[in-house]
Protein backbone atom coordinates (compact mmCIF):
# COMPACT_ATOMS: atom_id res chain seq x y z
CA UNK A 1 0.00 0.00 0.00
CA UNK A 2 1.15 3.31 -0.80
CA UNK A 3 1.20 5.14 2.49
CA UNK A 4 1.80 8.99 0.98
CA UNK A 5 -1.92 8.56 -0.10
CA UNK A 6 -3.54 7.83 3.66
CA UNK A 7 -5.46 10.99 5.12
CA UNK A 8 -4.93 11.79 8.99
CA UNK A 9 -7.15 14.19 10.77
CA UNK A 10 -4.98 16.87 12.28
CA UNK A 11 -5.95 19.11 14.53
CA UNK A 12 -4.24 22.53 15.33
CA UNK A 13 -0.81 22.71 16.86
CA UNK A 14 -2.08 23.76 19.93
CA UNK A 15 -4.62 21.19 20.38
CA UNK A 16 -2.25 18.72 19.44
CA UNK A 17 0.07 19.69 22.30
CA UNK A 18 -2.55 19.48 24.80
CA UNK A 19 -4.03 16.36 23.56
CA UNK A 20 0.03 15.06 24.25
CA UNK A 21 0.14 16.61 27.52
CA UNK A 22 -3.14 15.22 28.63
CA UNK A 23 -2.13 11.34 27.56
CA UNK A 24 1.48 11.84 28.88
CA UNK A 25 -0.32 12.84 32.77
CA UNK A 26 -1.90 9.87 32.02
CA UNK A 27 0.63 7.78 31.56
CA UNK A 28 2.49 8.79 34.31
CA UNK A 29 -0.34 7.41 36.58
CA UNK A 30 0.03 4.63 35.19
CA UNK A 31 4.00 4.38 35.32
CA UNK A 32 3.74 5.64 38.89
CA UNK A 33 0.91 3.34 39.77
CA UNK A 34 2.85 0.18 38.35
CA UNK A 35 5.99 1.49 40.63
CA UNK A 36 3.60 1.24 43.52
CA UNK A 37 2.56 -2.28 42.93
CA UNK A 38 6.70 -3.70 42.34
CA UNK A 39 7.10 -1.90 45.72
CA UNK A 40 4.41 -3.73 47.71
CA UNK A 41 5.34 -6.74 45.79
CA UNK A 42 8.62 -6.90 46.97
CA UNK A 43 7.47 -5.72 50.14
CA UNK A 44 4.94 -8.44 50.53
CA UNK A 45 8.03 -10.93 49.50
CA UNK A 46 10.46 -9.61 52.24
CA UNK A 47 7.73 -9.43 55.03
CA UNK A 48 6.45 -13.19 53.93
CA UNK A 49 9.68 -15.02 54.20
CA UNK A 50 10.65 -12.90 57.63
CA UNK A 51 7.02 -13.91 59.08
CA UNK A 52 6.99 -17.39 57.91
CA UNK A 53 10.27 -18.19 59.63
CA UNK A 54 10.94 -16.40 62.54
CA UNK A 55 7.21 -14.99 63.39
CA UNK A 56 6.73 -11.86 65.50
CA UNK A 57 9.07 -10.82 68.27
CA UNK A 58 10.47 -14.28 69.46
CA UNK A 59 13.84 -14.30 71.01
CA UNK A 60 14.00 -18.16 71.83
CA UNK A 61 14.63 -20.10 68.68
CA UNK A 62 14.78 -24.73 67.67
CA UNK A 63 16.58 -26.53 65.06
CA UNK A 64 13.51 -28.32 63.14
CA UNK A 65 12.96 -30.30 59.96
CA UNK A 66 12.48 -26.86 58.58
CA UNK A 67 15.43 -25.16 60.31
CA UNK A 68 15.26 -23.11 62.50
CA UNK A 69 11.88 -21.80 64.14
CA UNK A 70 10.20 -20.34 66.95
CA UNK A 71 10.17 -22.40 69.99
CA UNK A 72 6.75 -22.27 69.90
CA UNK A 73 6.55 -23.59 66.68
CA UNK A 74 5.71 -27.36 65.56
CA UNK A 75 6.04 -28.75 62.64
CA UNK A 76 2.66 -30.40 60.42
CA UNK A 77 2.48 -31.98 57.58
CA UNK A 78 -0.58 -30.78 54.67
CA UNK A 79 -1.99 -34.67 55.34
CA UNK A 80 -2.07 -33.81 59.19
CA UNK A 81 -3.85 -30.63 58.53
CA UNK A 82 -6.27 -30.67 56.16
CA UNK A 83 -7.83 -33.56 54.62
CA UNK A 84 -6.84 -34.00 50.87
CA UNK A 85 -9.57 -34.68 48.13
CA UNK A 86 -10.05 -34.87 45.10
CA UNK A 87 -12.27 -36.27 42.18
CA UNK A 88 -10.65 -39.78 40.97
CA UNK A 89 -10.99 -42.93 39.05
CA UNK A 90 -14.71 -43.17 38.32
CA UNK A 91 -15.90 -39.62 39.46
CA UNK A 92 -14.57 -38.26 35.99
CA UNK A 93 -16.53 -36.44 33.23
CA UNK A 94 -17.39 -35.50 29.60
CA UNK A 95 -17.95 -32.81 27.53
CA UNK A 96 -21.94 -34.18 27.76
CA UNK A 97 -21.94 -33.58 31.63
CA UNK A 98 -20.88 -30.13 31.06
CA UNK A 99 -23.70 -27.56 30.98
CA UNK A 100 -24.28 -23.31 30.14
CA UNK A 101 -24.83 -22.98 33.71
CA UNK A 102 -25.33 -24.03 36.90
CA UNK A 103 -22.77 -25.68 38.99
CA UNK A 104 -19.15 -23.88 38.82
CA UNK A 105 -16.34 -26.44 38.14
CA UNK A 106 -12.88 -25.56 39.59
CA UNK A 107 -9.76 -25.84 37.52
CA UNK A 108 -6.55 -24.55 36.85
CA UNK A 109 -7.98 -21.86 34.32
CA UNK A 110 -9.90 -20.95 37.34
CA UNK A 111 -7.07 -19.99 39.75
CA UNK A 112 -5.08 -16.83 38.65
CA UNK A 113 -1.14 -16.48 38.87
CA UNK A 114 -2.11 -14.30 41.91
CA UNK A 115 -3.91 -17.33 43.71
CA UNK A 116 -6.94 -16.24 43.69
CA UNK A 117 -10.55 -17.81 41.99
CA UNK A 118 -10.90 -15.59 38.52
CA UNK A 119 -14.15 -16.82 36.99
CA UNK A 120 -13.89 -14.76 33.63
CA UNK A 121 -14.20 -18.35 31.71
CA UNK A 122 -16.14 -19.94 33.83
CA UNK A 123 -16.82 -23.74 33.04
CA UNK A 124 -20.19 -25.21 34.31
CA UNK A 125 -20.77 -29.31 35.17
CA UNK A 126 -24.54 -31.27 35.51
CA UNK A 127 -26.46 -31.19 38.79
CA UNK A 128 -26.05 -34.86 38.58
CA UNK A 129 -22.74 -35.21 38.81
CA UNK A 130 -22.20 -32.41 40.90
CA UNK A 131 -25.08 -34.46 43.75
CA UNK A 132 -23.14 -37.79 42.59
CA UNK A 133 -19.45 -36.66 44.68
CA UNK A 134 -20.77 -34.82 47.82
CA UNK A 135 -17.12 -35.01 49.47
CA UNK A 136 -15.79 -32.43 46.68
CA UNK A 137 -18.59 -30.28 46.81
CA UNK A 138 -16.71 -26.84 47.42
CA UNK A 139 -17.19 -25.50 51.09
CA UNK A 140 -15.82 -22.22 52.46
CA UNK A 141 -12.13 -22.10 53.97
CA UNK A 142 -10.87 -24.63 51.27
CA UNK A 143 -8.12 -24.25 49.85
CA UNK A 144 -8.24 -25.70 45.68
CA UNK A 145 -4.99 -26.72 44.59
CA UNK A 146 -3.77 -27.31 40.67
CA UNK A 147 -1.86 -30.67 40.83
CA UNK A 148 -1.49 -30.91 37.01
CA UNK A 149 0.16 -29.04 34.22
CA UNK A 150 2.18 -26.38 34.01
CA UNK A 151 0.01 -24.92 36.33
CA UNK A 152 1.34 -26.89 39.98
CA UNK A 153 1.02 -24.90 42.46
CA UNK A 154 -1.62 -22.21 41.84
CA UNK A 155 -4.23 -22.20 44.54
CA UNK A 156 -6.79 -19.98 45.85
CA UNK A 157 -8.40 -19.82 49.20
CA UNK A 158 -12.21 -20.01 48.63
CA UNK A 159 -14.15 -17.24 50.48
CA UNK A 160 -17.84 -16.81 51.38
CA UNK A 161 -20.14 -16.55 48.21
CA UNK A 162 -18.74 -18.57 45.50
CA UNK A 163 -22.10 -20.63 45.55
CA UNK A 164 -22.49 -24.86 44.32
CA UNK A 165 -18.91 -25.73 43.24
CA UNK A 166 -16.74 -28.44 42.66
CA UNK A 167 -13.14 -29.21 41.13
CA UNK A 168 -12.00 -30.55 37.89
CA UNK A 169 -9.67 -33.53 37.84
CA UNK A 170 -6.46 -31.35 37.72
CA UNK A 171 -7.03 -29.75 41.19
CA UNK A 172 -7.46 -30.76 44.92
CA UNK A 173 -9.55 -29.99 47.43
CA UNK A 174 -7.87 -29.14 50.84
CA UNK A 175 -10.09 -29.08 53.44
CA UNK A 176 -8.62 -27.99 57.14
CA UNK A 177 -9.18 -29.92 60.08
CA UNK A 178 -9.12 -26.43 61.71
CA UNK A 179 -8.17 -23.04 61.48
CA UNK A 180 -5.31 -23.09 59.44
CA UNK A 181 -6.11 -22.13 56.58
CA UNK A 182 -5.70 -18.57 56.06
CA UNK A 183 -1.68 -18.76 57.56
CA UNK A 184 -1.49 -22.37 55.40
CA UNK A 185 -3.05 -20.34 52.35
CA UNK A 186 -0.33 -17.73 52.93
CA UNK A 187 2.79 -20.65 53.04
CA UNK A 188 1.80 -22.29 50.27
CA UNK A 189 1.82 -18.64 48.14
CA UNK A 190 5.36 -18.25 48.79
CA UNK A 191 8.31 -19.19 46.23
CA UNK A 192 9.91 -21.80 48.71
CA UNK A 193 6.34 -23.67 49.25
CA UNK A 194 6.06 -23.14 45.22
CA UNK A 195 9.59 -24.85 44.75
CA UNK A 196 8.03 -27.92 46.64
CA UNK A 197 5.49 -28.87 44.35
CA UNK A 198 7.64 -28.83 42.05
CA UNK A 199 10.22 -30.93 43.53
CA UNK A 200 7.90 -34.17 43.19
CA UNK A 201 7.38 -33.35 39.55
CA UNK A 202 9.49 -35.89 36.96
CA UNK A 203 11.46 -34.51 34.67
CA UNK A 204 10.33 -35.22 30.64
CA UNK A 205 6.85 -36.67 32.57
CA UNK A 206 3.06 -34.57 32.09
CA UNK A 207 3.66 -33.23 35.20
CA UNK A 208 1.63 -33.79 38.22
CA UNK A 209 1.25 -34.31 41.90
CA UNK A 210 -0.33 -36.59 43.34
CA UNK A 211 -1.98 -36.84 46.75
CA UNK A 212 0.59 -38.21 49.12
CA UNK A 213 3.32 -36.06 47.81
CA UNK A 214 0.69 -32.90 48.72
CA UNK A 215 0.15 -34.55 51.91
CA UNK A 216 3.76 -35.29 52.80
CA UNK A 217 4.91 -31.41 52.75
CA UNK A 218 5.74 -30.22 56.04
CA UNK A 219 4.90 -26.78 57.46
CA UNK A 220 6.03 -24.87 60.44
CA UNK A 221 3.52 -24.01 62.45
CA UNK A 222 3.01 -21.14 64.61
CA UNK A 223 0.45 -21.41 67.75
CA UNK A 224 -3.46 -20.07 66.50
CA UNK A 225 -3.17 -16.27 67.24
CA UNK A 226 0.16 -15.97 65.96
CA UNK A 227 -1.30 -17.51 62.67
CA UNK A 228 -3.89 -15.44 62.93
CA UNK A 229 -1.90 -11.99 63.53
CA UNK A 230 1.09 -13.01 60.56
CA UNK A 231 -2.17 -14.03 58.00
CA UNK A 232 -3.87 -10.33 58.98
CA UNK A 233 -1.12 -8.90 58.08
CA UNK A 234 -0.04 -10.89 54.66
CA UNK A 235 -3.82 -10.08 53.61
CA UNK A 236 -3.35 -7.07 53.96
CA UNK A 237 -0.98 -6.64 51.82
CA UNK A 238 -2.71 -8.54 49.66
CA UNK A 239 -5.35 -6.22 49.67
CA UNK A 240 -3.53 -3.19 49.06
CA UNK A 241 -1.94 -4.44 46.21
CA UNK A 242 -5.20 -5.14 44.80
CA UNK A 243 -6.34 -2.07 44.90
CA UNK A 244 -3.38 -0.56 43.33
CA UNK A 245 -3.89 -3.11 40.69
CA UNK A 246 -7.75 -2.08 39.97
CA UNK A 247 -6.34 1.28 39.88
CA UNK A 248 -3.94 0.53 37.20
CA UNK A 249 -6.58 -1.13 35.01
CA UNK A 250 -9.39 1.63 35.46
CA UNK A 251 -6.23 4.33 34.06
CA UNK A 252 -5.14 2.36 31.05
CA UNK A 253 -9.19 1.85 30.57
CA UNK A 254 -8.71 5.43 30.86
CA UNK A 255 -6.14 6.02 28.40
CA UNK A 256 -7.69 3.71 25.69
CA UNK A 257 -11.17 5.71 25.88
CA UNK A 258 -9.36 9.11 25.91
CA UNK A 259 -7.23 8.07 22.75
CA UNK A 260 -9.87 7.03 21.22
CA UNK A 261 -12.12 10.00 21.58
CA UNK A 262 -8.98 12.94 21.32
CA UNK A 263 -7.10 11.37 18.24
CA UNK A 264 -10.46 10.95 16.39
CA UNK A 265 -11.77 14.30 17.11
CA UNK A 266 -15.10 13.05 18.38
CA UNK A 267 -13.93 14.85 21.71
CA UNK A 268 -12.73 18.29 21.16
CA UNK A 269 -9.95 20.03 23.75
CA UNK A 270 -10.28 23.63 24.56
CA UNK A 271 -7.10 25.69 23.63
CA UNK A 272 -6.54 29.31 25.93
CA UNK A 273 -6.30 31.80 23.29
Amino acid sequence: ADLSKLFLSVPPLPEQQKIASILASVDDVIETTQAQIEKLQDLKTATMNELLTKGIGHTEFKDSALGQIPESWEIKTIGELFEVLGRIGWRGYTVDDLRDSGVLVLGCTQISKKHKIDLSKPVYLSEEKYLESPDIMIETNDIILAKTGNTIGKLALIKDGLGRATINPNTVILRPKSKVQEFTYQALTSEEYQAKFWSFVAVGAQPSLNQQNIKSIKISLPPLPEQQKIASILTAMDEQIEQKQQKLAQTQSLKTALMQDLLTGTVRVEVDA
